[in-house]
């Protein structure tokens, strides 16, 4: 398994972990997923510089660092790590990588307006030279799907307050 489909493995276990961490708020029972992280460090506790290379993956720890809270020193340790690696070959990378860590740097997923970070990062997906044309046609669908039901719902609303105007 590549450092880039371990870091996506990370990202999504804690995201499973931020939406555990919320219900387990009155159940004193916490969900913790940063052990994971320790497989990519060396024998001193530091991030292994091996992984430096693999900028994918140093996006995808980037944003999953993100997801920390308090006290959780590994997920410290990890934003430091994917920041410094990726201030310095921001650069260096092409077109559509560039994008999408100048994007990340700036502004992260988790920090955006969910549905505008949504469809920017299907836009950069589909510049991927390997993307995956049924996921983004899915993710397409979807997008579309709801933005169309957001529309109908204003107008719905945009009527009914007319109608009590008038």
């Amino acid at each position: 398994m590549s450092c880039f489909h371990c870091f996506q493995l990370i990202k999504i276990l804690c995201m499973m972990f931020f939406m555990a961490s919320l219900d387990s708020i009155f159940s004193h029972a916490p969900f913790r997923c940063t052990e994971i992280f320790n497989k990519f460090k060396d024998p001193s506790g530091t991030f292994s510089e091996k992984h430096a290379s693999d900028v994918r993956g140093l996006l995808s720890l980037y944003e999953a660092s993100h997801l920390s809270v308090h006290g959780e020193d590994v997920l410290d340790q990890a934003l430091s790590f994917s920041l410094t690696h990726l201030e310095s070959v921001k650069e260096q990378l092409s077109p559509p990588l560039t994008t999408q860590v100048r994007h990340a740097l700036k502004q992260t997923i988790r920090k955006g307006v969910p549905r505008l970070e949504a469809r920017r990062y299907i836009s950069m997906y589909e510049a991927e030279p390997l993307h995956n044309e049924v996921l983004l046609s899915l993710a397409k669908s979807d997008f579309n799907r709801l933005q169309k039901q957001h529309q109908k719902e204003l107008f719905d609303i945009t009527r009914f307050i007319n109608y009590e105007i008038t």
